[in-house]
C-alpha cells in the first residue's frame, strides 16, 4: 500500500508465472516419435543367448508377435545364429511407440584365431556410427524426434561368459568393445554353478576387467539402498554385475534335485537385468552411447573432414 496526496493507494498485484505447459508438449512429442532400443548379445557359442533374449523380451512383446518377428528375419532365433542379423519388435507401452531391435551375432566358437569374428561386430558398430553421423548431417524433413528418441545405434552389448571358465578372449574382446557400446557382462547358465562359485566368478570377472581397465556400463538399480526390494532377497555374497543368469522356454529348468525358476531373483538375474536395462536405465544408456559415438568416431571424423576442406582451399 502506497500514500498519493494523502489517498491510500493499493499496488498493483505481481504478476504470477503461467506455466508454458512444457510436461504436455514433451509427452505429446514422445508420443508421436517413440524411441527406440538396440540390444547386441555377444560372446561364446552354445550359450543360450538366443533363448534368454526371447525370455527377457517376453514380458513386453506377445508371444504370437515374438514368432512372427523372428520369423520374418528369416533366420529364427531358435536356430544357432551364424551370421549378424536383426530382429526388430514394434510395441507400444505406456501410449508409447517402442521399437526393440535385438542384434544376435554368431558365437566365437573354439577357434584358435577369433580376430575376424572381433573384428567384424566392431565394424558392425562402427558401420551404425557412420550412418548416424550421415543421417545427423542431413536428418528428415519431417523428423519429430530427438537425438534420444530415435537413432540405428547400438545401445547395450549384452556380452555372454561361459559358468566356470572366463577366457582369455572374453577380455581382449569386452576391452575393444567398451570403446564403442555400454558393455554389460551376463554369466550364461548361472544354474550349472553353486552360490559359492557363482560369487567368486563374479568377483574373478570383475577383478580381470578392473585389472586390464575395461570399463562397464553401470545400470541404475531400481531399489535404491535405502529402499528394499519388494522380491524375493538375493542370495549370496555378491549383486550384479556381472549379472548371473539361466533361462528357459517354458520360465522352469528341472532337475532330478528341484526345479530352477528363471523368474525368481534367488535363482536367477533375468528378472532384475530386465528392470534395471529397460525400466531404469533406457534413456541413460541412449544418453551414454551419443557420448561414446562422439569420441569414438563423430569427433574424429569432423577434424579429419575439417583437414581436408582445408587442404583444398589452399
Amino acid at each position: 500500500v502506497a500514500r498519493s496526496g494523502g489517498v491510500m493507494q493499493s499496488e498493483p498485484p505481481l504478476a504470477t508465472t503461467k506455466s508454458l505447459r512444457l510436461t504436455a508438449q514433451l509427452q505429446s512429442e514422445w508420443q508421436k516419435a517413440g524411441i527406440n532400443f538396440r540390444v547386441m548379445l555377444v560372446g561364446e557359442s552354445g550359450l543360450g543367448k538366443s533363448t534368454f533374449t526371447r525370455a527377457l523380451f517376453r514380458p513386453y512383446v506377445p508371444e504370437q508377435q515374438m514368432s512372427e518377428d523372428e520369423r520374418i528375419s528369416r533366420d529364427p532365433i531358435r536356430a544357432r545364429t551364424t551370421k549378424i542379423h536383426e530382429i526388430v519388435h514394434d510395441i507400444e507401452n505406456d501410449g508409447y511407440p517402442i521399437e526393440f531391435t535385438v542384434v544376435d551375432c554368431p558365437g566365437y566358437g573354439d577357434s584358435m584365431d577369433s580376430t575376424s569374428w572381433i573384428d567384424a561386430i566392431v565394424k558392425y558398430i562402427t558401420s551404425r556410427f557412420e550412418q548416424h553421423y550421415v543421417a545427423s548431417a542431413s536428418p528428415p524433413v519431417n523428423c519429430a524426434s530427438n537425438g534420444l528418441q530415435r537413432d540405428g545405434l547400438v545401445h547395450v552389448c549384452l556380452y555372454f561368459i561361459a559358468a566356470h571358465r572366463l577366457k582369455g578372449i572374453d577380455i581382449e574382446f569386452m576391452q575393444r568393445l567398451e570403446k564403442h557400446v555400454n558393455l554389460v557382462p551376463v554369466i550364461a547358465k548361472a544354474d550349472t554353478m553353486t552360490i559359492a562359485e557363482r560369487d567368486s566368478f563374479r568377483r574373478l570377472i570383475l577383478s580381470e576387467l578392473r585389472h586390464r581397465d575395461v570399463r562397464i556400463f553401470e545400470l541404475e538399480d531400481p531399489h535404491p539402498s535405502d529402499a528394499p526390494p519388494s522380491g524375493p532377497m538375493r542370495v549370496g555374497t555378491t549383486a550384479p554385475p556381472p549379472f548371473a543368469v539361466c533361462a528357459a522356454e517354458d520360465g522352469n529348468r528341472v532337475y532330478p534335485w528341484g526345479v530352477c525358476n528363471v523368474e525368481d531373483p534367488s535363482h536367477s538375474d533375468l528378472s532384475v537385468l530386465r528392470s534395471m536395462l529397460f525400466a531404469t536405465s533406457m534413456l541413460s544408456a541412449k544418453r551414454r552411447t551419443l557420448q561414446l559415438y562422439e569420441e569414438a568416431y563423430a569427433a574424429d571424423r569432423r577434424r579429419r573432414e575439417h583437414a581436408q576442406s582445408l587442404s583444398q582451399s589452399r
